[in-house]
């Protein structure tokens, strides 16, 4: 256990967990292709919800998560905080400083 985690107290945390998803794109050079954000809301949001529209998916999944579990992963009420964060760079291209620095990227709540 590090040094710094020794004499933390259990209410130093969240009471809720505080999920991030950081995706990096998955077709940079393609035209025309899926942006992560379409794919994403393909999996998350049912289609001709307000999420999928906004994140202008194409394209249904066979399943999603709102459809499966009734969550919404945007509704600040759903009791699963997800924070989801773009990035236009590819993995072959994104640093580690990146993750932290890049002022880049598109933060949905």
């Amino acid at each position: 256990m590090s040094k710094n985690l020794r004499n933390l107290r259990k209410d130093a945390f969240a009471a809720l967990p505080v999920f991030y998803v950081l995706t990096v794109d998955n077709n940079p050079v393609s035209v025309g292709a899926t942006t992560p954000k379409q794919t994403m809301a393909a999996y998350l949001f049912t289609p001709g919800s307000p999420n999928y529209l906004a994140w202008g998916c194409r394209r249904p999944a066979i399943e999603n998560v709102q459809d499966k579990y009734g969550i919404d992963v945007l509704d600040a009420t759903s009791g699963l905080p997800v924070t989801f964060i773009f990035s236009r760079k590819d993995i072959s291209k994104l640093m580690a400083k990146d993750i932290l620095e890049d002022s880049s990227y598109e933060i949905i709540k």
